[in-house]
């Protein structure tokens, strides 16, 4: 048998190298895909406008955020993204089954704070720019807020229950329906700012902040599949809020603003007159699901018409 000369065994090695060069590349090209979340092009209309963005899904734990919107220049245009954190999602559907499990609360929902309690909370709640609340009115804010979340998932937990096989099994379902409704309320919120960022002049500014984000509320509460949810996780917004002695997400704004259109809408009037007048947050306590889409559509509109005025005003 012939040897192999040295130049072959350069050029074998040469190849060899190569060719472990290329394996390399192809493993940190798959590594990188699998770091990389999922891009998917969606789209959505919400206010009879048209909305198209890229849909990230993250599964990080790390990221204390369920979403947020961006806009990044790809090839000289703009694209518009919409970033889903599942991890922070899944966090809280499981500790809301543990809750609900440990509680038993019924579908009703939460015991209702009693009416002076609600009217004190009313009375402070228009008063407290500076975010301050009373103890007791604190207590009648969480058991507000503990009703209506108990409103929007109490159903969807004991539909997790029936005929699961194990605890586990029930979890499971649980959270994946807890995800799948709140990323959906979650798309609209994020699809309504980057309409509102398409359509400003600028976007630096505190007012469009507030602007944008009771309009992406607003749109949760119209278009969102659980408005429930929506208007509890307002509450959660001023809780903290209160807790924190600032604004979070203009939670007391939007707050507000819907006991004003409860207040205003000629649907309520009778509510508000004679001996079984109610207070807004009595109301708020009744209302059905089509009443909050109602209260999302009428403010939603009285935002974007009161701004744009504004914008014409400083012209």
């Amino acid at each position: 048998m012939q040897g192999i000369t040295f130049q072959q065994s350069v050029r074998a090695a040469l190849a060899l190298i190569a060719m472990m060069g290329t394996m390399l590349g192809l493993n940190l090209t798959l590594a990188q895909a699998k770091l990389e979340p999922p891009v998917e092009s969606r789209s959505l209309t919400i206010w009879n406008r048209p909305v198209e963005y890229r849909l990230l899904i993250q599964e990080n734990s790390a990221l204390k955020f369920d979403g947020e919107a961006f806009v990044k220049t790809h090839e000289g245009r703009r694209v518009n993204y919409v970033s889903l954190n599942r991890a922070f999602l899944k966090k809280e559907a499981e500790d809301l089954f543990l809750r609900f499990e440990k509680t038993g609360e019924s579908m009703t929902g939460f015991p209702i704070p009693a009416k002076n309690q609600l009217m004190t909370l009313e009375r402070e709640l228009m008063i407290s720019q500076g975010h301050v609340l009373s103890v007791g009115a604190k207590n009648s804010l969480r058991a507000l807020q503990l009703h209506f979340e108990a409103l929007a998932w109490n159903p969807v937990y004991r539909d997790a229950l029936q005929g699961a096989a194990s605890r586990q099994a029930a979890l499971n379902r649980f959270t994946e329906k807890f995800i799948q409704i709140r990323s959906r309320a979650i798309e609209y919120h994020e699809a309504s700012h980057l309409i509102d960022i398409a359509e400003a002049v600028e976007t630096e500014s505190q007012a469009f902040e507030k602007y944008t984000e009771l309009n992406a509320f607003y749109t949760e509460l119209a278009y969102g599949d659980n408005p429930y949810d929506v208007l509890s996780q307002g509450l959660v917004g001023l809780r903290d809020e209160m807790n924190r002695g600032g604004s979070v997400d203009y939670s007391l704004e939007k707050v507000l603003a819907i006991l004003r259109f409860l207040r205003e809408c000629p649907l309520y009037a009778k509510a508000f007159r004679g001996p079984m007048a109610k207070c807004c947050l009595e109301i708020l306590a009744r209302l059905q699901r089509r009443d909050l889409i109602l209260a999302g559509e009428t403010l939603y509109r009285e935002n974007t018409g009161h701004f744009r005025l504004a914008l014409v005003s400083m012209r």
